[in-house]
């Protein structure tokens, strides 16, 4: 049996890794996959939880220069999240117009001047409301990688005041440029490449428990088991991981094999359950009824790198007409975690 550690959360060992070996003998041997970090482009990982890293709130300020209102800045791993809320009494939002960016010259009016709130890329119709949230994808932004990054923001707000007046406001503590009094905010990213912790898992060969066993069958000691068909159809068995001596009650369900056979072929289906991960298959199909336990025989081998936790083949499979119909062994090499 195997213990095997790898930083990977999802489904695979990582593509490049260091292997280490630790004890005298099989039985205790332990193999720790140590990986080697996110490759490029990999999403950023927000930390929100952290007490360093909170959501920035901005005064939303008319041209009155009175606070109506806040606009409230954060992001998630794969998104920048700007929420208005409007407090005025009795007053609501009209169009409300935002621009995010990591290079200020290139908000409408070159950054330079009062910008042209009517070109600004993201705008919501939101006439009647008090509030309204932004959700701008990181990598519209043109941020792919976790990493220090400054954005500036431009918040833009049209008031519809209860006596029929307008008004506009912008969020943000710094006066923009230009003659006219408006306002933009500076926003740090919220990030930071904060891995999984490893994954143990232990390494079980698997049998899909068909009514046959290696021991009834006679062709050896081990245990496993072999599935007999007789009439075309659709079935399903369950797969069974460290089964020894047949024994389901010392071993662990991992998933189930379904087979669609139409007379002339068989197609298989693997689909393991509970975080259990293929790393190996071997299936064998054939009309008469197999003469050995050993998979790597089978005829038809499949290795997954990464580890996966389905697996579907296609294989021809015909009667010739005697008695004992169609045989198939699925076996699998499982990681089930730990």
């Amino acid at each position: 049996m195997y213990s095997i550690k790898h930083k990977n959360a999802s489904l695979a060992a990582p593509r490049r890794h260091f292997l280490r070996m630790v004890g005298a003998g099989m039985g205790a041997m332990t193999l720790t996959l140590v990986g080697c970090g996110g490759g490029e482009g990999a999403a950023p990982v927000a930390r929100l939880d952290s007490t360093s890293c909170v959501a920035t709130v901005w005064d939303l300020v008319d041209t009155q220069s009175e606070k109506v209102g806040t606009v409230t800045v954060s992001n998630t791993a794969t998104d920048l999240v700007v929420a208005y809320t409007l407090f005025k009494l009795g007053a609501t939002f009209g169009s409300l117009h935002m621009w995010a960016g990591k290079d200020f010259s290139t908000l409408s009016g070159g950054g330079t001047s009062f910008p042209l709130v009517g070109q600004l890329p993201h705008q919501a119709d939101a006439t009647g409301l008090t509030t309204h949230t932004f959700t701008i994808p990181l990598g519209s932004l043109g941020i792919t990688t976790c990493e220090p990054v400054s954005l500036y923001v431009v918040t833009h707000a049209d008031i519809r005041n209860t006596d029929g007046s307008t008004d506009t406001a912008f969020g943000g503590p710094t006066a923009g440029p230009g003659d006219a009094l408006w306002y933009y905010g500076t926003y740090n990213l919220c990030c930071d490449t904060v891995e999984p912790p490893p994954q143990d898992y232990r390494e079980e060969t698997a049998y899909a428990k068909g009514s046959n066993t290696f021991v009834d069958l006679k062709i050896g000691k081990n245990w496993g088991w072999a599935i007999e068909l007789k009439t075309p159809g659709t079935s399903s068995y369950d797969i069974w991981a460290g089964a020894g001596q047949n024994d389901i009650a010392k071993g662990t369900r991992v998933g189930t094999l379904t087979v669609d056979w139409n007379g002339s072929q068989a197609t298989l289906t693997y689909a393991l359950t509970g975080g259990a991960l293929m790393s190996e298959a071997h299936v064998y199909a054939g009309d008469r009824r197999p003469t050995t336990t050993a998979p790597g025989t089978y005829g038809n081998t499949f290795s997954f790198d990464p580890w996966t936790s389905t697996h579907s083949v296609t294989l021809p499979l015909a009667d010739s007409g005697d008695a004992d119909g169609v045989w198939l062994v699925a076996h699998a090499v499982v990681n089930i975690p730990v």
